[in-house]
This record gives structure tokens, C-alpha cells and sequence, in this order.
């Protein structure tokens, strides 16, 4: 199932002329680790999860603990028609946002400790939502909470972050941003999405880079305040700012491309 999941994304990812880039470099740290893994990524769009996963399933015969996460997706995703059920086939678990609260929520726990026994990495979106203006969203903490309880040992937080150049959700979320409310997720959308990449009526998307950060380790005596802070910070760090983004900089204030590249190297 892996297998042709993986063909029918890098398909997917072809009809989109969406490239993904990763610093290899960033790999090596990921190679030395002992605890278990978790993923800890910026949330841009729901193409994160298929970046991811092909990240993980591509990159494992050199880096053997990047298997195949186990994803901690909405809930809103498991009521989806046959995509909800491939989903958890391929690993995702569901769990409502908001429900972690100062002592997390039982059922939640038990979801995390049935997870985190198959011993594969998870991958947990801290931020909850996607940023619609690619800004940092506030860390949450409910289901590291849990978590921490339910492992009785220490676990390895890898920040990652996931920097794009266009998105596929740009006109969604500016509609959101002007007020509009959310459409709520559906499999006809994504059934439309797919007749028109077979048509070739898809956009080019451009580059996605994909980049991994320094580990940082949680056991039962973590302060997660203090330990989210430093994985924001990372996650802010290795955020990179593409050549188009550069470009519109430069069109919207008005100045010498070369002179914005400059300025943006000394930030």
C-alpha cells in the first residue's frame, strides 16, 4: 500500500510541477538518534502530510528511522469517504483540536499510548490549523502533554520546516483573510483537483524545501513552555525565503531586487 500510495503522490506532485528540495545536511543529526522519533512541522498546507510522508518513505534506506510517521490529523478528516479510510490505512490517527486542556483528555491519551506502542515515528503539527498568512502560529501543547505521560521515556522533538513557494490554498485562504468563512473539507474537492491534473489545468506550484532541525529531547521533567519555545524558534530559523518571494518583495516596496537579497541576508 506504501508503494502505490508513494506512485500516486509523486504523480500528483508532477501534474502540480511541484518540486521538493531537501538540505541533506540536515539529515545528519537524525542518524545519531537513539530515542524515539518525532516530527514536528511547520503547517502550511495539507500538502504537508504528502511531502512528509514521501520525505520519510524516499529517505529511509540511507536514514533507517525515517519510517512511514504515524500522523496526528483532525478529526474532520476521518469523516471523509474512502480518502478518511486510506488515511488511517497509511497511518494517520485522528484527535479533536482544543481537547488537551491542562490535563489531557483520556481518550486522547489512550489514542497516543496505541500509537506511540507501534514504535514508528509520529508526526504532530504544533500549531494545530495552518498559518493562512505563513505566519508562526502559537505551539500547542495538549497532545505532547499526553505524550509525556504516556511514554515513560524520553522522545527526540525534531522541528522541520516546509518553506513553499506558492500554495495550492493561496485563494482559500485570502478569502479567509478577508472574512470569509472556511469550506469545510470534502472528497468532491479532491476529485475535481484530480480531473483537472489528468486535463493538465493544474498551476505550476514551484519549489518546496524541506529542511530538518536539531533534535531536542522531552522526558517527564521537560518544561514544554520552554521546550516549544526553542522548537518555534527553530522552526522560524530554517523557514526559507524563495527567489519568487524575494521578487514580489521587491515589486511591492518598490526597490532593486539585489538590494532586497541584500537586506534580507543581514535579517
Amino acid at each position: 500500500l506504501h508503494c502505490l500510495a508513494a506512485f500516486a503522490l509523486r504523480r500528483a506532485l508532477k501534474w502540480m510541477d511541484l518540486r521538493i528540495t531537501l538540505d541533506a545536511g540536515s539529515l545528519r543529526a537524525l542518524t545519531r538518534l537513539t530515542e524515539p522519533l518525532v516530527l514536528c512541522p511547520t503547517h502550511r498546507s495539507l500538502l504537508d502530510f504528502v511531502i512528509i510522508g514521501l520525505t520519510c518513505f524516499q529517505m529511509r534506506p540511507l536514514v533507517p528511522i525515517l519510517q512511514l510517521p504515524h500522523v496526528a490529523a483532525d478529526a474532520e478528516f476521518s469523516g471523509l469517504p474512502v480518502l478518511g479510510h486510506v488515511l488511517s490505512a497509511l497511518g494517520a490517527f485522528f484527535v479533536r483540536r482544543g481537547r488537551g486542556g491542562v490535563q489531557p483528555d483520556p481518550a486522547l491519551r489512550a489514542k497516543v499510548g496505541r500509537v506511540f506502542s507501534r514504535r514508528r515515528p509520529l508526526e504532530v503539527f504544533l500549531e494545530g490549523g495552518r498559518s493562512r498568512g505563513r505566519r508562526q502560529l502559537r505551539l500547542r501543547t495538549g497532545l505532547l502533554r499526553a505524550l509525556r505521560d504516556v511514554a515513560q521515556q524520553s522522545v527526540a522533538l525534531v522541528p522541520m520546516a516546509i518553506s513553499y513557494e506558492l500554495l495550492p490554498e493561496d485563494p482559500s485562504f485570502y478569502d479567509e483573510i478577508k472574512g470569509l468563512p472556511r469550506a469545510p473539507l470534502h472528497s468532491m474537492g479532491l476529485v475535481r483537483w484530480a480531473l483537472r491534473g489528468l486535463c493538465g489545468d493544474l498551476p505550476s506550484y514551484g519549489d518546496v524545501h524541506v529542511r530538518f532541525g536539531a533534535p531536542r529531547v522531552m522526558d517527564s521533567s521537560s518544561d514544554l513552555k520552554e521546550l516549544l519555545g526553542g522548537v518555534r524558534a527553530d522552526m522560524v530559523g530554517m523557514t526559507t525565503i524563495t527567489t519568487l518571494h524575494a521578487r514580489a518583495l521587491a515589486e511591492v516596496l518598490g526597490l532593486a531586487y539585489a538590494d532586497v537579497v541584500e537586506a534580507l541576508q543581514h535579517i
